[in-house]
């Protein structure tokens, strides 16, 4: 009897599995079908709407629209979707020139300008918006070279995305008054070539670029071939005294290692002790002793920078040598720049 029971629970067990396989397969079945039949719906709905045709007759009347919606599809997650999506947008893209100028000038603009040839891209730099081509970096660097000189006030964000200037694109921003972007492209970029057609600008006077060129002289020097030849114009002195300024802060940073150099450049002066006010803010607490002991006085603006970047221990002197001992009043500046620091007050009114 026991038997006959455990004889019956398998057969039941194996009917019930067998009956369970089938219903798996044909669940299977027709979720492959549903599967298909979706996919194919996809397919002929997506070739429908973006055909070329189709997409031709549609951008006619809504071209913005018309670009917006074949391009989202192909930033979707769905696989057949996205990748008919792509198909169709790399066609219509490739065959574009059978589209009117303004359905083309959508698609291009959609898609980031990611298919348009160098003349589409200057054609639409003209017809759109410059700030928004620029700023999100759609224009390939030969069209920003192309249209340097039409870039007003965006030059700045070009020359970063350019990365390195010509001569004759920092001669034209010399011509237009912007050496603003020159002095900060000089920070970064030392070509012996820019620093030439910096100088022949500042020869003429053109601009700022003498300006520049002397202040680029008092950190960095000039290639000996470019001193020779400005040696000869008629900016010789104004580049002597940049040069003299440049010998001088190398004096100071040396003297930092070993006083003794300062010390008796100091002591050649005689009776005329006195740096360059770019040249002041490079002195440490050692230096600016010696500096003081042989008659030296800081500018105002060398002050200021002690100041501003609260450096207790050269304020403390500047308080007793510069203000204390000669009477001297501060500016309305470095009050400021005094009471806006609690060291700094503390240490003046402690005086």
């Amino acid at each position: 009897m026991f038997l006959r029971q455990i004889k019956y629970s398998l057969q039941s067990e194996h009917w019930s599995n067998l009956l369970n396989f089938k219903n798996m397969k044909a669940k299977n079945f027709f979720s492959t079908a549903n599967a298909a039949v979706a996919a194919m719906w996809i397919v002929i709905m997506m070739s429908v709407k973006y055909n070329r045709l189709t997409f031709l007759i549609w951008s006619l009347f809504a071209p913005k629209k018309a670009a917006h919606s074949l391009h989202k599809k192909t930033l979707e997650y769905d696989c057949p979707r996205k990748e008919l999506a792509t198909y169709f947008w790399d066609k219509i893209n490739a065959s574009r020139k059978m589209l009117p100028w303004k359905s083309r000038k959508a698609l291009l603009l959609e898609g980031r300008l990611e298919h348009a040839s160098f003349e589409e891209q200057v054609k639409i730099f003209y017809q759109s918006d410059i700030e928004y081509l620029i700023k999100e970096q759609m224009l390939s660097k030969e069209v920003l070279r192309h249209v340097f000189g039409d870039c007003g006030n965006l030059l700045p964000q070009v020359v970063k995305q350019l990365g390195e200037l010509s001569s004759d694109e920092i001669g034209m921003l010399l011509a237009q008054g912007r050496g603003a972007i020159v002095l900060e492209y000089l920070k970064q970029q030392r070509s012996e070539e820019i620093l030439r057609r910096v100088a022949y600008y500042a020869k003429r006077q053109q601009g700022d670029a003498l300006i520049i060129l002397c202040w680029y002289i008092k950190r960095n020097s000039l290639p000996k071939g470019i001193i020779a030849d400005l040696m000869n114009s008629t900016i010789k002195e104004e580049v002597q005294k940049a040069l003299e300024s440049y010998a001088e802060r190398q004096i100071i940073l040396t003297g930092k290692k070993t006083s003794s150099l300062f010390e008796s450049y100091c002591k050649k002066m005689e009776d005329k002790v006195y740096l360059q006010p770019e040249n002041q803010k490079f002195l440490d607490d050692e230096l600016y002793e010696i500096y003081h002991n042989h008659g030296g006085k800081l500018d105002d603006e060398a002050i200021e920078h002690f100041f501003s970047k609260e450096d207790v221990l050269m304020s403390n002197l500047i308080f007793v040598w510069e203000f204390k001992e000669t009477g001297r009043k501060m500016t309305d500046k470095q009050k400021a720049l005094v009471n806006s620091s609690v060291e700094l007050t503390k240490n003046w009114v402690g005086l």
